[in-house]
């Protein structure tokens, strides 16, 4: 009898759907509708209309995403319309510089505005590599972004 009771345990693990851990961040992939409760049906608050926006996870509900904006507001994405990655937004009061290396001296390439977003592509100590919409990578500091700016080993 134990014999049984062990392959059935084995059985239903072998079976089971595993359980990927919950993201500590998301982005959005072209439009994201926000809704106010996770369900299709549940009225929207608003829709995301940038690709790229990082999203922070606060909980998951099967495939729904409670989710807080560089804002602060909250509200349910479906996971089919988000991706993982290392996005960051620009949270910065005035434009940052983009500058050619992770260095206050290196060459300014580009400003980036408060809201510019990009994907982390590399680190350096206090420094962040961001990819911009045009292809673009420029170096700035890590306190200028806000999103998964933590996650250069996993890019």
């Amino acid at each position: 009898m134990l014999i049984i009771a062990s392959l059935a345990t084995v059985s239903a693990q072998g079976t089971a759907k595993e359980k990927a851990p919950t993201p500590d961040f998301v982005a959005t992939k072209e439009l994201a509708y926000c809704r106010r409760a996770p369900a299709l049906s549940a009225p929207l608050v608003w829709v995301f209309t940038r690709r790229g926006v990082p999203l922070r996870v606060l909980s998951k509900d099967d495939d729904w995403f409670y989710i807080e904006d560089a804002d602060g507001a909250r509200c349910w994405v479906n996971e089919r319309i988000v991706t993982l990655g290392a996005f960051a937004i620009v949270r910065a009061e005035a434009a940052v510089a983009g500058l050619a290396g992770p260095k206050n001296d290196a060459q300014l390439r580009a400003k980036l505005e408060p809201g510019v977003i990009g994907r982390i592509i590399a680190c350096a100590d206090d420094w962040r590599k961001l990819e911009i919409a045009d292809g673009q990578a420029v170096w700035a500091p890590r306190s200028a972004f806000w999103g998964k700016v933590d996650a250069c080993s996993s890019n």
